[in-house]
């Protein structure tokens, strides 16, 4: 897991904001309140890194890896049933058929499509943050 925070310069210098973030932030698991752990900050400016997720096959295979590392009651029952239904499984290897793999590679590409079309024209009236001419959207309504 990761956060990503910014802060902004005070007299041109990043030092305010990143002591808030270095000395305020505390993330750590509830069981371990009584002795949280040391923070550890990864400095990640001036590197690139890719935050889109795949329009291809590769998709599943992002999903799989997220479910075989973090815990599966992250997902609702619903949820790890729909992944199992395509073969997404905690602690099994993922190995769709080629049938499977050409399903999933079209479901994706229509996904795909489907969530750049409701984002450059949606249809739900709450959608747009400042009325019918803002371009200022929430995704999830």
């Amino acid at each position: 897991n990761f956060i990503v925070n910014r802060g902004f310069l005070k007299d041109g210098k990043p030092d305010f904001s990143a002591a808030l973030w270095r000395d305020g932030l505390k993330i750590y698991p509830l069981k371990s309140a009584s002795n949280p752990p040391k923070m550890e900050f990864l400095n990640v400016s001036g590197k690139s890194m890719n935050t889109i997720h795949s329009n291809d096959f590769g998709f599943f295979n992002e999903v799989n890896d997220v479910i075989q590392r973090e815990p599966i009651d992250f997902l609702d029952p619903e949820l790890r049933g729909n992944l199992a239904a395509i073969g997404i499984r905690k602690g099994e290897p993922f190995s769709p058929s080629e049938h499977m793999k050409t399903l999933l590679t079209e479901g994706v590409v229509l996904g795909n499509a489907t969530a750049r079309a409701l984002t450059f024209a949606p249809r739900h009236p709450e959608t747009r943050l400042y009325g019918e001419e803002s371009e200022w959207s929430q995704i999830f309504v």
